[in-house]
């Protein structure tokens, strides 16, 4: 049962999160540090609880400042695709964190909601 609630709870948190990151429209306004609050709080939950967060959801989130990287949010992530490697590099705008994971294109249209942002080929 312990379980149960805790997965809603994660849930009502992811939520609210992305609604709150959506309407932000700077990285210092309450919003966003609201935002920043509940991710905080739902991995917290997640790692005492022993609940395993979606893949993608994780991908969308900066491990270093906590910030959700919506589409519809006036500062957009920078996607660079490395041509080789087959590798996806996504900075954070706000603290310079950059993150890389294994590209799959199947995966790709789901991450960006509607479509990507901003895509740079690097050779």
């Amino acid at each position: 049962m312990r379980a149960r609630e805790s997965t809603f709870r994660l849930s009502f948190l992811e939520q609210a999160a992305l609604i709150l990151a959506q309407q932000s429209v700077s990285k210092d306004d309450i919003l966003s540090h609201l935002s920043k609050v509940y991710l905080k709080n739902l991995q917290e939950i997640s790692y005492a609880e022993q609940i395993q967060l979606s893949t993608d959801f994780k991908r969308n989130i900066c491990k270093k400042c906590f910030r959700i990287w919506t589409t519809t949010c006036g500062r957009q992530p920078v996607i660079s695709i490395g041509k080789g490697r087959k590798k996806v590099y996504r900075k954070c705008l706000d603290c310079g964190e950059t993150t890389g994971f294994v590209a799959n294109p199947n995966e790709f249209s789901s991450m960006h909601g509607t479509g990507p942002c901003k895509i740079t080929v690097s050779t």
